[in-house]
């Protein structure tokens, strides 16, 4: 699933870059990483990758259930219609008129 992809190259940027960054081993007075800005931008463009894919299929997902909801209501529509008009012509065709009595 995309979104196990997302979450552990989440945690790889987290863990890699973002954390060193924001606070520096003990001692150290310039953040870990902060001399490789590359190794940085590529791990998010692979986490940015990772997202999009995710959002695409979630968007797709979204579109397959709209289209079913859709579907269902044109479906209750014709049902409630169907029964709206037997009921109004069904006494019509039990009278004694249409049964030739």
């Amino acid at each position: 699933m995309d979104l196990d992809l997302a979450l552990a190259r989440a945690q790889t940027w987290q863990h890699d870059i973002a954390r060193p960054i924001v606070a520096p081993a003990p001692g150290r007075l310039v953040p870990a990483d902060i001399s490789q800005p590359d190794k940085g931008k590529r791990e998010f463009d692979s986490l940015r990758s990772a997202l999009t894919a995710e959002q695409q299929q979630l968007q797709s997902r979204r579109n397959a259930g709209l289209t079913d909801l859709r579907h269902a209501g044109r479906l209750r529509d014709w049902l409630f219609t169907a029964i709206g008009w037997s009921s109004w012509l069904w006494p019509a065709w039990s009278s004694p008129a249409c049964a030739g009595a």
